[in-house]
């Protein structure tokens, strides 16, 4: 996937390029959200939150979680999500609302499967070995990384696509 162009219009659209293969493989990835559970995120590392604070935290990450799953379920069952383009080349168009939302659901997934794989560091990523346990967390966290930086290129820098 990479950034393409800002597309003006009566709203802006951001284009996006994407072999076939990355299309299938984000459309079987998407439903996978969420990967985290409400608890990952805490209000404090010290403990200075309340248990009342924390569970309002959880109880608001639950609420917007059903809301992206939603959004999600839209998203992979748009008939005409994907536009075609030359030689087995896809183009996707997202506003900025929907980039930014993209990056937030693959965000998710990226820590999510990070999560999975026990947390490794950077030096750890070239050792980490694929099995069939961990072959889609795997996967998810190099793909999601490599279509963040896209998303975020054409959120940070819209003028500049390739």
């Amino acid at each position: 996937m990479h950034f393409v162009r800002a597309k003006r219009g009566s709203r802006r659209l951001l284009v996006f390029e994407l072999g076939q293969g990355e299309a299938a493989w984000l459309l079987a990835t998407l439903p996978r959200y969420p990967l985290l559970d409400s608890g990952f995120h805490r209000l404090s590392k010290s403990g200075a939150a309340t248990d009342a604070q924390q569970k309002f935290l959880e109880e608001v990450m639950t609420e917007e979680r059903r809301s992206h799953q939603k959004m999600v379920r839209k998203f992979v069952l748009h008939p005409r999500r994907f536009q075609s383009g030359p030689a087995d080349r896809l183009f996707l168009e997202l506003t900025e609302a929907e980039t930014d939302w993209l990056l937030r659901i693959l965000n998710d997934l990226r820590v999510g499967s990070w999560v999975k794989l026990g947390r490794p560091g950077q030096e750890e990523y070239g050792r980490l070995m694929p099995t069939p346990a961990n072959v889609a967390d795997l996967a998810t966290l190099m793909r999601t990384g490599q279509m963040q930086a896209a998303l975020l290129q054409a959120l940070d820098h819209p003028g500049a696509g390739s």
